[in-house]
């Protein structure tokens, strides 16, 4: 019988004597209770009986002989080899998928920057192309690029006209059209509250 088999023989062993035991003690001390507070106050002397029974349970199947722990011996060193084999092919297998996760990430830094090197020429193109004058509706004060007539839909300016960078996603530049309506003196005299 090898060691794990031995291994699971003795846990079903202990757990069988643990329910027998917990049985018992229920039926005979306890009424046959089985709330979970009456089987946590059963659990410390049950628990004691339990390992007592299972021992000579144990003792009794022969467990204990020498030649038995030689054995375990045997299949411990052979299985430790297992595991220093299985472990040396595992750090080989890690390392090559670290070379490889690094060796991505290199190829991913190179890729990034060429686009920051685009990003970074593209945004001098852009500095370059501001208009001179005030106001120019028809070239967008970020970008430089073409402008749009657009009509606010929401917020405070919903319904007024504005121009929009025809670019919107990646800009989000936008020039208020001012009005320069005229206020004669008999307007000016009308919003006065007085």
């Amino acid at each position: 019988m090898n060691l794990w088999e031995k291994t699971k023989s003795i846990a079903s062993l202990y757990t069988g004597t643990f329910i027998v035991v917990m049985i018992l003690n229920q039926l005979l001390f306890f009424g046959f209770c089985l709330n979970p507070i009456c089987l946590v106050a059963a659990m410390p002397h049950v628990l004691f009986f339990t390992a007592l029974i299972g021992s000579w349970l144990n003792k009794e199947s022969g467990w204990g002989d020498d030649e038995q722990s030689g054995r375990v011996g045997e299949i411990y060193k052979e299985s430790k080899k297992m595991v220093d084999n299985s472990l040396a092919q595992t750090v080989s297998e890690l390392k090559r998928a670290n070379e490889l996760a690094s060796e991505k990430i290199r190829k991913e830094q190179i890729y990034e920057d060429s686009f920051d090197t685009l990003d970074s020429k593209y945004l001098e193109v852009i500095d370059t192309k501001k208009p001179d004058s005030d106001i120019d509706y028809s070239v967008c004060q970020i970008c430089g690029s073409e402008t749009v007539l657009r009509t606010a839909t929401r917020g405070l300016y919903a319904g007024k006209n504005f121009y929009g960078c025809s670019r919107f996603p990646e800009c989000k530049g936008i020039t208020n059209i001012k009005h320069t309506k005229k206020i004669t003196n008999d307007e000016f005299d009308d919003d006065i509250p007085f």
